[in-house]
């Protein structure tokens, strides 16, 4: 099924410099996906994923968390928490003293 690509709100000179401004290239990718559709470069979500070269799956997944939830949430990138530390917060607080 050929799903219509969502109406983008943001025009081409805001994709293009949030694009300039964006330090992190998973949230690159995502807004340039976006500016391929504005500007008409890509047509089709399979034209995205050639371009950009991810799988339609993946852009379809952007595409739908823009169209439902928004550029914030698109541009949201998840942290895993990790380990939690091994040091106390007393002996970072004495390292930070010691190397001030």
């Amino acid at each position: 099924m050929n799903k219509a690509i969502p109406k983008i709100k943001e025009t081409a000179a805001e994709l293009r410099e949030m694009l300039k401004n964006e330090p992190h290239v998973k949230r690159q990718n995502r807004l340039q996906a976006l500016y391929l559709v504005v500007t008409k470069q890509a047509k089709s979500r399979s034209a995205v994923s050639k371009m950009l070269g991810f799988n339609r799956n993946t852009i379809s997944d952007w595409f739908l968390l823009y169209e439902t939830e928004g550029l914030e949430k698109l541009l949201e990138t998840h942290k895993p928490s990790g380990a939690p530390t091994k040091i106390t917060e007393a002996a970072v607080k004495e390292i930070e003293e010691i190397l001030a």
